[in-house]
Parts: C-alpha cells; sequence; structure tokens
C-alpha cells in the first residue's frame, strides 16, 4: 500500500508523576504556551523544511535488505497515528543536562506499554520554557532541539521493530556511519541518528554554555566540515525568534543555521582540539567563556603571536551531553 506525504504529526503528550508507580495521566497544554509551539516548529522542521527525507536516509543507511522505496513508506507510515511516538512530560528525570530520551527496549519491542514508542521530555524543562516565554527563548531552543533529536532514535526503534517482525536480524544499535563528530567516543561501533539529524537540520553539532568554551551564553553549532579552522555560530537572539517563528514563513528548508552573520556570531577557535571542549564540566571555570573570547580577541587586535590556552579543566569525569539516550 503506498503511503501519502504526511501534512501533520499526530502528538500526544502524557505526565508522569514524582511518585513511583503513579500512573501516567494526559498532559493539559497551555493554549498559546512554549511547549506547544515547540511541536508546532518540529513538525514544520520535519514536514515542510525536509527533515522527513533525512528520516528516509538513516532507514536506508540501517537497514541494507530495505529498497529506497520501502524506506520511504515506512518514513511516512511512521507519521500516523497509533505508529507516531508518544512523549512524556516527565518529572522523575532531572537535571541540567537531561533534556529528552529515548529507551530503546530489547526484543525489539515497539509497543507504547514496553516504552519502546515513547519520548521522555525533562518536566524541568517544559516548566522553563513556560515560564520564560519571549523574555528567554533558550529553553524553547531546547525543546525544539530536543523532540527533533529523539525522534530519530525513536524512528529507529520504529523499523528495527518493523524488520524483526519480518524476519530480519535483530538490531539495536545505530550502525556507525550514521553520526556526527562521535561525541561519545564509540563511533567505530556503535552511531548516533540523533546527532546524525542535528546536523541537517542545524547545520552542525548543538552545544549548550556548559559544553564548551565556545559560547556567550547562547546555544552554540559546531560545522565539524571545516576542521582545522573549527567553525563555530553563537546563535544570536534575532536568530532565536526566527527558529520559533519558522512554521509562518512560506519556505522553511534545512539547515536552519547556514553560518550566515544574520546566524549570530560566528568564531573561528584555532586550537584544533575539539575533543577537549567535549569534556562537560564539573565545576565552573574560573574566567566566563564569554570573557576569555573576548580577552582572546583583545590579544589579537594586538598582534599577539600566541595566545593563552583556556584555563584547564579541574576535572575529567566524564558524563552525558545534553541530550542522552540508551541503547543506541
Amino acid at each position: 500500500m503506498t503511503q501519502i506525504r504526511p501534512k501533520y504529526m499526530p502528538i500526544v503528550v502524557r505526565e508522569n508523576g514524582l511518585l513511583e508507580g503513579e500512573p501516567d495521566k494526559p498532559y493539559t497544554f497551555a493554549s498559546s504556551g512554549s511547549f506547544k509551539s515547540a511541536f508546532e516548529v518540529v513538525e514544520c522542521i520535519y514536514l515542510k523544511a525536509g527533515a522527513i527525507e533525512v528520516l528516509a536516509q538513516i532507514a536506508d543507511a540501517a537497514l541494507a535488505d530495505w529498497s529506497t522505496a520501502k524506506c520511504l513508506e515506512h518514513t511516512y507510515k511512521f507519521f500516523q497515528f497509533g505508529v507516531f511516538p508518544q512523549f512524556i512530560v516527565d518529572r522523575t528525570r532531572t537535571g541540567v543536562r537531561y533534556f529528552g530520551i529515548h529507551l530503546r527496549p530489547q526484543g525489539q519491542d515497539y509497543s507504547p506499554e514496553s516504552g519502546g514508542r515513547r519520548i521522555h521530555i525533562s518536566g524541568e524543562l517544559v516548566d522553563a520554557a513556560e515560564k520564560e516565554g519571549s523574555k528567554n527563548l533558550i529553553p524553547s531552543f531546547k525543546l525544539i532541539h530536543a523532540i527533533s533529536h529523539e525522534i530519530a532514535h525513536v524512528f529507529l526503534s520504529y523499523c528495527f521493530w518493523v524488520s524483526a517482525n519480518e524476519g530480519g536480524p535483530p538490531q539495536m544499535h545505530t550502525p556507525p556511519k550514521l553520526n556526527y563528530l562521535d561525541r561519545y567516543g564509540k563511533g567505530k561501533e556503535i552511531g548516533e541518528a540523533g546527532y546524525y539529524m542535528d546536523r541537517y537540520i542545524w547545520g552542525g553539532a548543538v552545544f549548550y554554555p556548559d559544553m564548551t568554551s565556545h559560547a556567550n551564553g547562547q546555544p552554540s553549532v559546531f560545522r565539524h566540515e571545516d576542521n582545522p579552522k573549527n567553525i563555530w555560530v553563537q546563535i544570536s537572539d534575532a536568530k532565536l525568534i526566527e527558529i520559533i517563528f519558522m512554521c509562518y514563513t512560506t519556505s522553511p528548508s534545512i539547515p536552519i543555521i547556514r553560518y550566515l552573520p544574520e546566524d549570530g556570531q560566528m568564531l573561528v577557535a584555532d586550537d584544533g582540539d575539539i575533543p577537549k571542549d567535549l569534556k562537560p564540566r564539573s565545576v565552573p571555570v574560573t574566567t566566563p567563556p564569554e570573557q576569555h573570547v573576548q580577552d582572546r580577541r583583545k590579544r589579537k587586535s594586538r598582534g599577539s603571536a600566541a595566545e593563552e590556552p583556556p584555563p584547564k579543566e579541574t576535572t575529567t569525569r566524564r558524563s552525558r551531553y545534553g541530550l542522552r539516550k540508551r541503547g543506541v
């Protein structure tokens, strides 16, 4: 049966309670709230700007025995009501680095009861976005980023489930070729579909101020293809507004960040050492990131032959980076 290209994203949102064993309940959207707007933007990104075609690419790369037509068929079917994932506003997981998570179950189970068809979104982040509103668009941007990122993961769970039910070999892990920047350091064995999707939606890997010294308080996007130049763009407030309202534009397209002056402040980092910037901070650095950038520019303007390195980290403790998931 030929699937028709979807025009809408069927959204079902529930929320869990803080008490163990407390059942989920339907989530009530504010009539014009930031969480509702985030879903509208993600729908625009996938169904109008072209990210749905990237999902078809992901299926094609992950399932070698599927034809291009079959990959596209299941990409479209994924957006049907009853197949598209449920979203859980999760108030049991907390922390500044937790935005969203998809738990891929053992046994290729995509039923809602198993959790295989669910995306958990941070309740703290939802509350922050609703509270801040237009005063601070960064929480809203994080919601858009988290939802669009996790959709790529759950789509692969759906494809693996379909393949297993058709007698295909069981698959749990994303193939290594579906990755970007290898932010977990296991790229030779396991890929990362969410970061692969980020590359196409945002134009690179998305970072936040506590993840890298290359930030001035704004979300940043890093374009790996320009190494050793290491091009970063620190997304401007004007660009954040444009993203929030992109569903009202006539011809939205991806990538959203194109490394143009209107996207924000661009920084060419000449340290060439990305892994050190990926190490999350456990304690604040002595010099704020924005001050370090300003100081570096002052040294450049004075014709300094060599730049001082950023303050050394006081820890090498490793942890997840913002958007987390397991079993991929």
